[in-house]
């Protein structure tokens, strides 16, 4: 078990950031489906100070990537999905090597509406934290049935929430003097009923 110590402090140095973003949305008839793209890139230029170093020029690259689309059919079955995938890279000055970090995140939801007032939803996540190392990664499968009664007076639901029972969740992220792992420990495996009653 160890500790960090962090101080900051103020120095007369530039400090540069730069951010662009994308934004891209489309509705393709022939194939009754919304597409829509979305990208950020941030640059920050910064300095600082890694234990008894000399103060030292840091770079850090920042890449967000995320495609999402779904389908509006006439029929009871629909598709929806977001794919994410970031890219982070890290370099300090007098360093030969780079703290690259890349991870990918899935959801695909299937929609079914068999009636007007009935629609179950199943849902799928998958996580991978760290694309170089592809044997550390997540996948829940959720599901959720709801019935809606005439005039919307009251509604009943029922979820089956991390069917595959899933432990626990991570992040991580790297720089140049640190990895950070961010660990969430999950509920197990269970379903959940739900009424509401509007008057």
């Amino acid at each position: 078990m160890g500790s960090s110590i962090i101080n900051n402090f103020f120095l007369p140095e530039w400090t540069n950031d730069l951010s662009a973003n994308l934004r891209v949305s489309k509705y393709i008839p022939f194939l009754e489906s919304t597409f829509k793209l979305t990208s950020t890139f941030n640059y920050s230029n910064f300095k600082n100070i890694v234990n008894n170093s000399e103060l030292r020029s840091n770079e850090i690259n920042f890449f967000r990537n995320e495609l999402f689309f779904k389908t509006a059919f006439d029929f009871a079955l629909n598709f929806e999905s977001t794919s994410i995938f970031q890219n982070s890279v890290a370099k300090s000055q007098g360093q030969q090597q780079q703290f690259t970090n890349s991870s990918f995140q899935e959801t695909f939801s299937v929609l079914v509406r068999p009636f007007k007032r009935w629609k179950w939803t199943v849902s799928a996540d998958y996580f991978l934290p760290n694309s170089e190392d592809k044997s550390v990664d997540f996948l829940f499968l959720n599901s959720r049935f709801d019935y809606q009664a005439k005039q919307n007076k009251w509604r009943i639901g029922v979820e089956l929430k991390n069917l595959f029972n899933e432990k626990n969740f991570e992040q991580i992220q790297n720089n140049d003097y640190s990895t950070t792992i961010f660990r969430s420990t999950l509920l197990p495996r269970y379903f959940l009923v739900t009424f509401s009653w509007n008057f």
